[in-house]
């Protein structure tokens, strides 16, 4: 219940996260905040009731971490929706995956490979993650002009340089820009692959402990019983 203040926190301040790096385009802005927070609702909604579904009650494990999953899966697309109803149908979506994700695969994973993941990473932030990458390719390749650009679809002064209607603002077409997200998919998962077996070598390397040793205070600290 106390780790329950950690999650409010990151409920409030994860609109920052998505939004902090357009710190001169208030429009565009406003559209990743509220994106950000009606997903974070819809990962609110899907994760109390598949909790309720596959555990019959509440878990508190799904309630820290899967409620977050919206602002993880919005991320990539946030500043592409321009309907609201979508960022809450894939914060829905990315609710009721992460909890499914808490409730099955996590011991799965254990049981197959060996994976301690203590803190949920894969549920919350992984599978979150590549999906809001995914939809953030078919979003921007099913457009035929950029709707933050395009004066003439909506009735607002654009803060954007124009460009034609068949090319988005870095001079790609719709298509090769999502093709560009899918490919920034592969190199994040491809950094964190390596950056995470580089961190697992070190460990074994630098500390002459067996892995079940990594789980267990009195290794590290003074005073604690064995």
């Amino acid at each position: 219940m106390f780790a329950m203040i950690g999650t409010l926190f990151l409920w409030m301040y994860w609109p920052s996260f998505n939004a902090g790096y357009f710190p001169e385009q208030p429009y565009e802005k406003s559209i990743i905040i509220t994106n950000t927070i009606i997903s974070l609702t819809g990962s609110c909604l899907g994760t109390f009731i598949m909790t309720a579904i596959v555990r019959e009650k509440f878990s508190m494990e799904d309630i820290l971490n899967a409620t977050l999953a919206g602002g993880v899966i919005i991320g990539a697309p946030s500043g592409i929706f321009t309907n609201p109803a979508a960022a809450l149908c894939i914060g829905l979506f990315a609710g009721v995956v992460s909890t499914l994700g808490f409730r099955y695969l996590q011991g799965k994973l254990e049981q197959w490979i060996g994976l301690d993941d203590t803190c949920g990473i894969h549920n919350l932030h992984g599978i979150p993650g590549v999906l809001g990458g995914i939809f953030s390719a078919i979003a921007i390749a099913s457009y035929g002009t950029d709707p933050l650009t395009d004066t003439t679809q909506i009735g607002y002064l654009s803060f954007y340089p124009q460009s034609p209607s068949n090319l988005n603002i870095y001079g790609r077409t719709f298509y090769e820009q999502g093709g560009c997200q899918i490919a920034a998919i592969f190199i994040s998962m491809g950094l964190g692959i390596a950056f995470g077996v580089a961190a697992g070598f070190l460990m074994r390397v630098l500390y002459a402990f067996s892995p079940a040793d990594f789980f267990k205070d009195n290794v590290y600290f003074e005073g604690v019983p064995d």
